[in-house]
């Protein structure tokens, strides 16, 4: 279980390791995508027969896509997340351990 937790002027919160698991994960594959962001998607499901169940992914996306007002800075590493990913993740912290991503309630 994390220990520290950060929390962002913008109110995400995360922690130390899932700032690594970014600066890796952009580290290895940013020279592949010149011009694009990572973007990271939040879904989760408030009712229905999937009530609970949430879905992270992140990919990469245009930078000319991204809207400005959602990229982030997770460690060094910018990061657009989603206004509706935005307002999932309130109150929730990232971590990621053992290259798994978690959200964290």
């Amino acid at each position: 279980m994390p220990r520290d937790l950060i929390k962002l002027e913008s109110g995400i919160v995360h922690t130390p390791e899932f700032a690594d698991h970014l600066k890796d994960l952009h580290a290895r594959e940013a020279p592949r995508h010149p011009g694009e962001v990572l973007s990271l998607d939040y879904v989760r499901c408030g009712s229905g027969p999937q009530e609970g169940s949430e879905w992270l992914q992140i990919t990469w996306i245009p930078l000319q896509s991204a809207t400005r007002d959602f990229i982030y800075r997770i460690g060094i590493v910018p990061l657009f997340l989603h206004r509706q990913s935005f307002r999932g993740l309130r109150g929730r912290g990232l971590h990621a351990e053992n290259g798994q991503i978690t959200v964290l309630s």
